[in-house]
């Protein structure tokens, strides 16, 4: 604990002299100047994460673009969407059907094997 405490104590004591450098070179409003920069150059940039984000809204364009041209008199994705999704209810009913028939059939054999009585067998480990 004693350790984290000087380190801390140290660290901030650095940082007081560094406000205090700072303080001694800034300007009359308080800036520091930047060194070998004038107030008049900028050279910032829009960043890799913006033209990510022009590329795939042009993308997106794109694509919907060549889509409805593939597409032709099919109507649009959403609706081709719903009626591919909704002739799935027969296979669906199939599979329900099926699912029950095996859940019947595991039902009769549970019962018949609850029904029946052990084999009768002697404890041959203590056979009083």
């Amino acid at each position: 604990m004693f350790a984290v405490r000087n380190r801390a104590l140290a660290c901030s004591s650095r940082a007081l002299r560094a406000r205090r450098t700072n303080a001694t070179l800034s300007d009359a409003k308080g800036h520091a100047p930047l060194p070998n920069k004038s107030p008049t150059d900028s050279e910032e940039s829009f960043g890799k994460g913006f033209y990510i984000s022009i590329a795939a809204t042009v993308g997106c364009l794109a694509l919907y673009k060549l889509e409805q041209s593939i597409s032709g008199t099919g109507g649009n994705p959403l609706s081709r969407a719903i009626e591919y999704y909704g002739d799935l209810a027969g296979e669906w009913e199939k599979r329900n059907t099926r699912h029950t028939a095996m859940v019947e059939r595991a039902a009769v054999d549970r019962s018949l094997f609850q029904d029946s009585k052990p084999a009768g067998t002697l404890n041959l480990k203590f056979p009083e």
